[in-house]
């Protein structure tokens, strides 16, 4: 019986799904749906103060800014074809803030009319070659698109990702507890993870970077504020086709992730 997926939107839809590593349960799956009740308001609701609440907010700036000038760096270096015009500056969005706009790239002075701004050569691009080519993975990866045919790109792209932002996740986590990038084998391999300063600039959590979907909704809320409107049955498609999709990249992507954990 050859499988088939319903194209998804974009790899935010899956990405959705992640859930930074727990060591305390070796059991836990890799890829798990994280869910909350949706409200009025953009976040959940906070027990901390407002001052607390306004402390954290700006740190948690300071820390995307300089996630964002990594990412920015790294892409200057990767290749002598990149090019970022010096007018060129990424900060948060001026319509609201990280509550609304999350970060977007700005053009600090005027800009000719044909002036060139960026240049990005496509090995600075995430594409189904670096999935389909992963040392690790991308075997499976071949043989999922030959089973699933049309849609399964967008999957495997996603999987991917999932499984290089975990294992970065796993080398933040040796690293802040001593360890160094040239400790052993496993940790120089972690280290030179390929597009790791782009994937920590993804909005892996809800509400980083006014990030919202439907995916994080429980069952319940989906019937209460979406069934009878146009949006419904989109809702209820997307959700089934990514809880698939995830099952079935379990399976390619989480002995990976616990061999790179030491789980087995």
């Amino acid at each position: 019986m050859k499988m088939t997926f319903t194209p998804i939107a974009s790899a935010t839809t899956l990405l959705a799904f992640i859930r930074p590593p727990v060591h305390q349960n070796p059991k836990r799956l890799c890829l798990t749906k994280q869910k909350w009740h949706p409200s009025i308001t953009s976040c959940p609701p906070s027990p901390r103060s407002v001052c607390l609440a306004t402390a954290a907010d700006a740190q948690t700036q300071s820390s995307s800014s300089s996630k964002y000038d990594d990412l920015v760096q790294w892409f200057l270096a990767a290749d002598e074809d990149c090019y970022l015009s010096s007018k060129i500056e990424i900060r948060p969005s001026t319509r609201g803030g990280l509550e609304t706009g999350g970060y977007g790239a700005f053009a600090s002075e005027d800009v000719s009319r044909g002036e060139l701004l960026m240049k990005i050569p496509r090995k600075c691009c995430v594409t189904l070659d670096d999935a389909l080519n992963d040392n690790e993975c991308g075997a499976a990866f071949q043989g999922l698109m030959e089973k699933a045919g049309p849609g399964s790109e967008t999957v495997i792209l996603a999987g991917y990702l999932a499984k290089e932002y975990l294992l970065l996740q796993e080398y933040d986590r040796r690293l802040a507890e001593g360890s160094s990038p040239d400790d052993d084998s496993e940790m120089r391999r972690l280290s030179k993870i390929k597009f790791g300063p782009y994937l920590r600039t993804l909005p892996w959590k809800r509400g980083v970077n006014a990030q919202e979907h439907v995916l994080f909704w429980d069952n319940d809320y989906v019937d209460t504020l979406l069934k009878g409107s146009l949006a419904y049955e989109d809702a209820v498609e997307i959700r089934s086709s990514v809880t698939y999709a995830t099952k079935i990249l379990n399976g390619i992507i989480a002995p990976v992730v616990r061999k790179a954990r030491g789980e087995g």
